[in-house]
């Protein structure tokens, strides 16, 4: 235990006394001792930097104060920024920090309740959610470096908690600006040490061919290792690509460059790998085998509870992928998600109206006051507001053209719309984003038309823009039909070998896959070690 002199008052606008525990009556000063360095203080010694004001003072008791907090509480920084305050204040109290409380003693039953509350605002928090599958990142030798560092960047002023049962990490710092910096630095951290899972089925002579190759399997993990790469096989029917970000990606381009391999007019004992064969370059294998074949897959991602259909993953350059998929776009894994908005951002119908049901009515309340404020969105412009309850950090709520004649400059609003909401992604420093068919809806414009311009403002962002934090890209709509036309403009966009596509023919209406048992309960078979 420890004990902290004077009071503090920071930013946070948190109301703290719902949960005070008060005891009004006068406490004994006898009954107030603390123990360090083999000495023993009373509230008598306490008050010396003030004075012995306050020989019977009142108590008030807050519990399970986070770790996290109670050890920036503890700090020479709180300490020493708290008596300035404190005083400026003129307020008279101290508290005292115990294993999961802090209590607090004042002159008076209300100013002992001034000082908790100006104390709990001392400490300013932000909270991070992970990502299903990246838990484990947080007990690596990784998150203690760049923790450790920003410790000894900000001594005194910085802690990191992490909740393993809310898959959450809180930040704690004493100043605004501290708080930002290290919520930046912890969520690049993070977005950079992403576990992605993709599963790829493929016809049941391809499986048992690619599982029997198992050097060239290994050539590719071996050669994607510093992405913690995982091949596994589920239910002797799917392959699981498991591993951080970027990494994933490239193993489903070089396994579907094996499974072009694949000759249903080959002989057994030549289809597969020998003990004596002589290992290809890694190098030569990856560049040369090409992922455009006649071999059908169908591929999933992996979004929690259900597999979305990836319909196509495509590589444009510079570690970044492109995915189309078919699925609800606030099931999927990025840290901005696009909204269709109208010019007064009142979000009544569609993607809009789900968002607010899911992230609450905070996103409708604070589009509502930016309007108020600063007028209506004006077409080609966007608004960036928080994402209330979900797992993303930003809506970017873009205002689309509406469809007229073609001969009303439609494309280039939509472009300049595509373009403003990468730019508002890549100052916020985010790394993922994902696109609805923007104007396609009620708005009328031409699905073709204005799947093709949204690609084309993507793919021209990208090239301008090589060092922007924006890495994965999702194109995303529940129809398939929708995720098809998103998968034609990508290939009237990039090359054929820079794309992998499922295989519509094989793919039924539904745009998710439920997770089969073996799935669910990830029981599966690593095919190496």
């Amino acid at each position: 235990m420890e004990v902290l002199k004077s009071l503090t008052v920071s930013d946070a606008g948190e109301n703290p006394r719902s949960q005070l525990s008060h005891r009004s009556s006068k406490l004994d000063p006898s009954e107030v001792k603390h123990s360090s360095n083999k000495e023993t203080f009373t509230i008598e010694d306490l008050n010396k930097p003030f004075g012995k004001d306050i020989p019977n003072p009142f108590n008030l008791i807050e519990r399970n104060i986070p770790k996290g907090r109670r050890e920036l509480l503890r700090s020479e920084w709180v300490k020493n920024m708290a008596s300035l305050r404190f005083q400026t204040w003129g307020l008279k109290g101290y508290w005292r920090v115990d294993d999961d409380k802090v209590e607090m003693f004042g002159r008076s039953s209300e100013e002992t309740e001034q000082c908790m509350h100006l104390l709990k605002e001392t400490v300013l928090e932000r909270t991070l959610k992970l990502r299903k599958g990246s838990e484990f990142i947080v007990e690596s030798d990784k998150w203690q470096l760049i923790t450790g560092n920003l410790k000894k960047k900000y001594p005194d002023q910085v802690q990191f908690e992490v909740k393993h049962e809310d898959r959450e990490v809180v930040i704690y710092s004493t100043c605004t600006i501290i708080l930002k910096d290290s919520c930046d630095a912890i969520r690049i951290f993070l977005r950079d040490n992403e576990m992605k899972m993709i599963k790829l089925c493929y016809d049941e002579p391809v499986i048992t061919f690619i599982t029997k190759n198992k050097s060239k399997l290994k050539k590719i993990r071996n050669c994607l290792s510093q992405y913690c790469l995982e091949i596994s096989l589920v239910d002797n029917t799917k392959l699981l690509l498991k591993g951080i970000g970027y990494g994933v990606g490239q193993a489903l381009k070089m396994v579907h460059a094996l499974a072009s391999k694949y000759d249903a007019k080959l002989t057994e004992e030549n289809r597969f790998d020998s003990d004596n064969e002589e290992e290809d370059d890694v190098e030569r294998f990856s560049d040369e085998e090409k992922a455009d074949s006649d071999i059908a897959v169908q591929m999933y991602l992996d979004v929690g509870s259900t597999d979305a259909v990836l319909r196509a993953l495509c590589f444009p350059g510079d570690d970044r992928l492109i995915y189309v998929v078919a699925s609800d776009i606030t099931d999927l894994p990025v840290e901005a998600l696009v909204n269709a908005a109208d010019k007064t951002l009142k979000h009544n119908g569609g993607l809009a109206k789900a968002l607010v049901e899911k992230g609450g009515r905070s996103i409708q309340e604070e589009c509502t006051f930016h309007v108020q404020r600063s007028g209506n969105v004006q077409v080609g412009q966007v608004y960036c507001s928080d994402a209330g309850t979900m797992s993303c950090s930003v809506i970017i709520h873009a205002v689309g053209p509406k469809w007229t004649d073609g001969k009303s400059n439609e494309e280039e609003k939509l472009f300049e719309c595509i373009t403003n909401c990468l730019k508002s992604a890549s100052r916020l420093k985010l790394g993922s984003v994902a696109f609805p068919a923007i104007s396609a809806g009620s708005y009328k414009f031409p699905i073709r038309d204005a799947t093709l311009v949204i690609v084309k403002a993507v793919k021209e962002f990208l090239l301008q823009e090589p060092r922007c934090s924006i890495r994965d890209i999702y194109l995303c709509d529940k129809a398939l039909s929708t995720a098809d036309v998103f998968t034609m403009a990508l290939k009237d966009s990039f090359d054929n070998e820079d794309i992998v596509v499922s295989d519509a023919k094989q793919i039924t209406k539904t745009s998710e896959h439920v997770k089969s048992e073996s799935e669910r309960y990830d029981v599966r078979q690593l095919l190496f070690i």
